[in-house]
C-alpha cells in the first residue's frame, strides 16, 4: 500500500501486529482524511519508539521514531499546517540518515527524504522537493517513486530536460509493469510533451 499509494485498501484495517502495517494503516488514514485512525497509529508508534518499548534502541527504534514524524507530517498537511508537516519531516531525514542504506526493500517502509519530496511538492515547492528527491536517491540509487517524484518536481521548477530523464529512468524501471498504471501513463504524457 504504502509503495502503491492504494490508500482505500486500508479502509478498515485496524491491525497493529507490526511497526510496518501500523505505519501502512496511518499513513492509509491520513490520506483517506481519517485523523482519527492516524492519529491512533501515530500515538501508537510514538508508544512503540519510546524509551523501554520492545525493540525501542538501536536502528529499529529509529525507524519506528523515523515512521511517527512522518505520520506526524500527514497529519499536519491534511490538516493545512503545511510548515508544521515539513518541519517533521525534516525531523525525520535527520532521524533516517542515522540509519545505514537500506539493501533492498526501503529502511523505514517510506523513505523519508522522499516523502519529505512529496509534500514539498503537494505545498507548491518543487525546488525544494527536488532536493529532498536528489537525498532520496543518493540514499536508494535509482528508487522509482524517488525519480518519478524529481521528474514531476523538475518541470515546474524549470528543468524540463532533467524531467524528461527522469521520466526515462522511471519508465526504465518499470517497463515490464502494467501499462494502464496510471504513474506509467503520466510518465509517457509528461516526456512526450517536455
Amino acid at each position: 500500500m504504502v509503495e502503491t499509494r492504494s490508500f482505500q485498501d486500508l479502509a478498515t484495517a485496524t491491525s497493529f501486529d507490526t511497526t510496518g502495517e501500523l505505519f501502512a494503516i496511518g499513513m492509509s488514514a491520513a490520506r483517506r482524511g481519517d485523523p482519527r485512525m492516524a492519529e491512533m497509529a501515530r500515538s501508537e508508534l510514538a508508544r512503540r519508539a519510546g524509551p523501554g518499548a520492545p525493540g525501542g534502541t538501536g536502528h529499529r527504534a529509529l525507524d519506528v521514531a523515523v515512521m511517527e514524524k512522518e505520520l506526524a507530517a500527514l497529519l499536519a498537511v491534511t490538516a493545512g499546517r503545511g510548515q508544521e508537516a515539513v518541519a517533521r519531516m525534516q525531523e525525520a531525514v535527520v532521524l533516517e540518515r542515522q540509519l545505514p542504506p537500506p539493501l533492498g526493500l526501503p529502511r523505514p517502509i517510506k523513505p523519508a527524504s522522499e516523502l519529505c519530496g512529496e509534500i514539498l511538492l503537494e505545498l507548491g515547492r518543487p525546488r525544494e522537493a527536488a532536493a529532498a528527491f536528489e537525498r532520496a536517491l543518493q540514499r536508494a540509487p535509482n528508487r522509482s517513486l524517488a525519480l518519478l517524484g524529481l521528474a514531476r518536481a523538475s518541470a515546474p521548477a524549470g528543468d524540463c530536460a532533467s524531467a524528461r530523464g527522469h521520466y526515462r529512468r522511471f519508465l526504465a524501471n518499470w517497463s515490464r509493469a502494467d501499462p494502464e498504471l496510471p504513474e506509467l501513463k503520466e510518465a509517457r504524457r509528461e516526456r512526450a510533451t517536455q
